[in-house]
């Protein structure tokens, strides 16, 4: 019935406008006109016939209608293809240069979203073009803008938000075949397939920086610094406490007795110096049971917000404090999941936007004392509050083992009980 692709002889998308579709084909017919092309009147005929076809079906309803149709059951996805034809489209749209150079005044902004667009795609920015100054709609440029770019990248790469980030990078970056290979695996596998092991697969067969992998790197760096800046904080307290008890039995032997707060001597100890000994001296001694048995009614818990975590305090580090909600914990076995909150000093950032604190969903093997993230979420603002900068869920990511004296263990420890 149908065995072209129509859109791409016009050059727009298939989700293009009966108005778009009839300026693209008035552009592209001016240009080859017999009395008006310079190249071979063969290759002008051949192509003006594809182009008149192409409209004759486009521009009718209940054709395109079926065209569509057809279209869709040919494959899984639309094929990415090559801008050969979008070139032609944009030589053709000159004749719009002279009323978009004008529209450009009064609204200065419209060049920055026409040359966005026709980086992603010449067809897309030449369709931007066309809608505009067909339509009128300028007060609505940013939105049509950021509309045809979201359904240009839907439409050959699916929905998944990680697989259309990647994608985007690639075209950017300039990287048709990588584009190109990315959309095959989509169009043959899927939208539902494994992001993972598809844009894995795109990095290996093109020799392009996998950045699941950079980012695995970056925290597995940031968590080795971790591990070294805890055990030396660790150390550091161990050699303070080795201090101080050497310095109170310095002074035990010097003074021939034990240290004690002069508060709370015992009247024994006074008698001993000659000083009255104080009747109420057992008074001292309620302060600490009074507070204990006043502490058993009331809990910190119960004064917080319902829709706040109870995060607990573990340990403070140079790059923040860590924080552990033991009522996300979840045992199964000898596999224990568990939250953790990280709460930075400084702002860390990622593709550049800058956040004060991450939640991380982590999963704990309490026999092989071992470790690995499921998920984290980022914020703007400290202990989880504020807008919600990146995220990432990756069940499979890799083990690590929860090191001896880091921060890590003590995670690992709360999780299996062993605190």
């Amino acid at each position: 019935m149908f065995d072209k692709d129509y859109y791409q002889i016009l050059g727009v998308m298939p989700s293009a406008e009966d108005i778009v579709i009839r300026a693209a084909y008035k552009a592209l017919a001016q240009r080859y006109h017999p009395d008006k092309y310079k190249g071979d009147p063969a290759e002008a005929k051949r192509i003006m016939q594809e182009i008149i076809e192409a409209y004759s079906i486009l521009s009718d309803t209940d054709k395109r209608k079926k065209y569509d149709a057809w279209l869709s059951q040919q494959a899984k996805g639309s094929e990415y293809q090559s801008e050969d034809l979008d070139d032609e489209l944009n030589v053709a749209m000159a004749a719009y240069d002279k009323d978009w150079k004008t529209a450009c005044t009064i609204y200065p902004d419209l060049q920055e979203h026409y040359l966005w667009l026709n980086k992603v795609a010449h067809r897309l920015g030449a369709t931007y073009k066309i809608l505009l100054l067909e339509t009128k709609k300028f007060q609505d440029r940013k939105m049509i803008a950021s509309y045809m770019e979201d359904e240009f990248f839907k439409s050959y790469f699916g929905d998944n938000a990680d697989i259309l980030a990647f994608a985007k990078s690639l075209v950017m970056d300039g990287q048709k075949d990588a584009a190109k290979a990315l959309n095959n695996y989509v169009r043959v596998v899927g939208q539902a397939t494994n992001s993972r092991r598809v844009i894995d697969a795109v990095c290996d067969e093109h020799g392009i920086a996998n950045p699941r992998k950079i980012r695995e790197e970056a925290l597995e760096q940031e968590r080795q610094e971790w591990i070294r800046k805890s055990k030396e904080e660790k150390a550091n307290k161990e050699a303070g406490e080795k201090l101080r008890l050497a310095v109170e039995q310095r002074n035990w032997r010097d003074n021939k007795k034990t240290y004690q707060d002069p508060q709370f001597s015992s009247p024994k100890s006074d008698m001993q110096s000659g000083v009255k000994p104080n009747p109420y001296w057992w008074a001292g001694l309620l302060i600490p049971l009074v507070a204990v048995m006043f502490g058993s009614f009331l809990k910190w818990s119960d004064f917080q917000p319902a829709d706040v975590p109870p995060w607990i305090y573990i340990v403070e580090t140079e790059r923040g404090n860590f924080y552990i909600d033991t009522s996300s914990i979840r045992k199964n076995g000898n596999v224990v999941e568990m939250r953790t909150l990280v709460d930075y000093k400084k702002a860390q950032v990622e593709d550049g936007k800058p956040y004060m604190s991450l939640i991380m969903q982590v999963e704990y093997d309490c026999s092989g004392r071992k470790m690995h993230q499921l998920s984290f979420d980022s914020y703007s603002q400290k202990m989880g509050k504020g807008d919600l900068i990146s995220q990432d869920r990756d069940p499979s990511s890799k083990w690590y083992q929860a090191e001896s004296g880091s921060v890590f263990e003590d995670m690992w420890k709360y999780a299996c009980g062993k605190q």
